[in-house]
């Protein structure tokens, strides 16, 4: 293919500006790489981690080609044959119709627009498919998550103050207790009160 061999020499490319800028000397100020070719093409390049193919324009491919992990070694190529054998897996985009966070993106709204991916490897492809497929709804997403994890940690904060307020009223003597002629409930003192209510009967 044409696009192929395109991104394959912008790789061609990436790869001697690397050797270039560890020449010594002022001749490689004098080197200028220009692809002259329609920026609207669409090429495949294959992600060096999972062996994930990436269709996309031949402009954007060029500069994801020159991404580096922070040891140095490129995320993607743009030959198959360099990357590991992509393997499909079967977890599905958290905006699929089948996704178990379905029921959570309908009581956000964010049900409407599903996604058909089904085929992610795991669940850092699921969240790298996310961010830059549906950065918006999974921001929307991740922000409805924490609400919910710091409204369950308050409720469990406020429990636990509950029970350690009862066990200290229990050891102090001042439980409520129930009275034993009526509904009433108050601590013991409040209790020994309350009786005279029921002597005047």
């Amino acid at each position: 293919m044409v696009e192929d061999t395109a991104v394959q020499r912008a790789q061609d490319i990436r790869d001697l500006k690397g050797q270039i800028a560890e020449l010594k000397g002022e001749d490689n100020r004098e080197i200028i790489f220009r692809e002259t070719s329609p920026q609207k093409r669409k090429t495949t390049i294959y992600s060096m981690s999972n062996g994930e193919p990436l269709t996309m324009p031949l402009y954007i491919a060029e500069g994801a080609l020159s991404k580096r992990h922070p040891d140095g070694t490129y995320w993607f190529t743009a030959r198959q044959e360099e990357a590991p054998e992509y393997r499909l897996g079967n977890i599905k985009c958290f905006l699929h119709a089948e996704s178990p966070d379905h029921a959570i993106l309908e009581l956000i709204g964010l049900h409407a627009n599903p996604c058909r991916k089904a085929t992610l490897a795991n669940a850092h492809s699921k969240r790298m498919h996310a961010l830059h497929r549906h950065p918006e709804e999974w921001a929307a997403y991740q922000e409805h998550v924490k609400d919910e994890k710091e409204r369950a940690t308050e409720e469990r904060a406020q429990a636990q103050l509950d029970a350690t307020l009862a066990l200290a009223g229990r050891a102090a003597g001042n439980a409520p207790v129930a009275c034993a002629e009526c509904d009433y409930t108050g601590t013991p003192a409040q209790i020994n009160g309350h009786k005279s209510v029921h002597n005047k009967g």
